[in-house]
């Protein structure tokens, strides 16, 4: 329609019926139409003014306002750059993370927070699928638990493995990581770059943490601010901030790309590697889930929102039910979704209420691996096991708790879990060493190593040269 506000241009009018007709077809894709229609703009301008011989050229379809090749070119003009950014992606996977599009437009100036959420929700590459359970290597392997940024730490464990600089190891050996690879520590960047080249060079795999998911989701966490290029008090007393290595822009986006195409789960026929929790009902929900991890996530709350709304009008109809009901909601939020199980757990309703975190509190967690029944050996990170502390140790330094009740009270860290000995949690809390530096103590003072399982061995190796053979109770 012509505008008297604007020139009579037939190269104007084209080109803003191609920006709606490509807004359109974006958004059936699922992708942000503003943000397309913007970064697209000077694409479809220059395809509009492009003569096509089986086509009038733009100076015919003036006059011609409404023939058929005014569609057909305005089509042409919306898919082709679109085409054309699909056709690099499947020539080149290394360009794909050149061609991520965030969901919506950012400007100069908007807070970082936003710039992560538009990266964590980014177009990613379908060159290589994801697989959510994927097959774990073959032959003997390293484990290696909860890095939490420590990177000396990480350098000294893979050192007396006996890995050089590429992640190569004389015997053949290569590594699988369980995941929080990233915060609160120093330099969660150097680590995340270490693994990363590991794994894309095919000597390593990792499973994604709730930390790395925490990251994908752009949700700011305690440790995590590093990640925005911002600095964080950490430590408990909250005396000072916490040296952490910063990121910036390009590593974020980076860092994103890589962490949306690792798996939840691995697994082979004599073990099954995941970061907090093996259930078989989320395990399966996943072995099914198309895309990447993103996609499961964003699917699986859509369920779980659907479920707390039927809980929230339960509760407006049955006021005597009130609590119980809340309790419900809150442990649906958690175990409805099957990413957020395998990442960060399942949670149960708790034997009595309890207070923590500055709030009160009715749900905890679930120790499922007292219910494992299988023979499989499972192996996880997450729960914070850890070593006697000295008993030269100030009293207060000796019951010093920096998260939650401890989850293997009376078992030793050595000792296999569940009823068949089949499960083996391989997080010694170095998450903690923060604290270990704010209280001026040496490196495992509060009772934190960073340890790897060794396979078919079944022995513990930790970054202190020290061992341990994994026994049963």
């Amino acid at each position: 329609l012509p505008c008297p506000a604007l020139p009579s241009s037939p190269l104007l009018y084209s080109s803003l019926s191609s920006l709606l007709f490509s807004s359109l077809l974006f958004a059936s894709l699922r992708f942000a139409t503003l943000s397309f229609s913007v970064f697209l703009s000077l694409s479809l301008f220059l395809c509009s003014a492009l003569p096509c011989p089986a086509l009038p050229c733009p100076a015919l379809l003036s006059a011609q306002p409404h023939s058929l090749g005014i569609i057909i070119t305005n089509i042409l003009s919306s898919v082709l750059p679109f085409l054309l950014l699909l056709l690099l992606q499947a020539a080149h996977p290394l360009l794909s993370s050149a061609f991520y599009f965030p969901r919506t437009l950012f400007l100069r100036g908007i807070a970082s927070r936003v710039r992560a959420r538009v990266l964590s929700s980014s177009f990613p590459s379908r060159a290589h699928p994801v697989m959510l359970v994927s097959s774990m290597f073959d032959g003997p392997v390293d484990i290696i638990g909860d890095v939490h940024g420590e990177i000396g730490a990480l350098l000294s464990v893979l050192d007396v493995l006996g890995y050089n600089g590429h992640g190569e190891h004389a015997e053949g050996r290569r590594l699988v990581f369980v995941g929080d690879v990233v915060d609160r520590g120093p330099d969660s960047v150097r680590c995340l770059q270490v693994v990363r080249g590991m794994v894309e060079s095919g000597r390593a795999q990792m499973v994604l943490g709730n930390h790395e998911l925490n990251l994908l989701r752009g949700s700011r966490k305690h440790g995590n601010l590093w990640f925005w290029g911002e600095e964080e008090v950490i430590r408990k007393d909250k005396a000072k901030i916490s040296f952490q290595t910063l990121a910036d822009e390009a590593f974020r986006e980076e860092a994103l790309s890589f962490l949306r195409k690792l798996p939840l789960v691995l697994e082979r026929e004599d073990c099954r590697v995941v970061h907090a929790c093996w259930d078989d009902e989320s395990i399966s929900k996943l072995r099914s889930s198309p895309g990447d991890v993103m996609d499961a996530y964003r699917k699986f709350q859509e369920e779980v929102k659907h479920r707390d709304s039927e809980l929230a009008a339960r509760r407006s109809e049955q006021e005597g039910m009130a609590r119980d009901i809340e309790i419900e909601r809150e442990l649906n939020r958690q175990n409805g979704n099957p990413v957020l199980v395998t990442c960060s757990g399942k949670e149960e309703r708790a034997a009595e209420r309890f207070f923590a975190g500055g709030k009160w509190r009715d749900v905890d967690r679930n120790r499922w691996w007292n219910k494992y029944e299988e023979e499989k050996l499972v192996v996880f990170g997450h729960y914070w096991r850890s070593f006697p502390r000295s008993l030269s140790l100030p009293l207060e330094i000796q019951n010093f708790k920096p998260s939650g009740p401890d989850m293997f009270p009376d078992v030793p860290a050595n000792k296999l879990l569940g009823p068949r000995q089949s499960a083996c949690c391989i997080d010694y809390s170095v998450g903690i060493r923060y604290e270990e530096r704010g209280m001026r103590l040496h490196p495992g003072a509060l009772g934190t190593k960073l340890c790897a399982l060794r396979l078919p061995e079944r022995q513990l190796v930790f970054e202190d040269s020290s061992t341990l053979p994994l026994e049963a109770t």
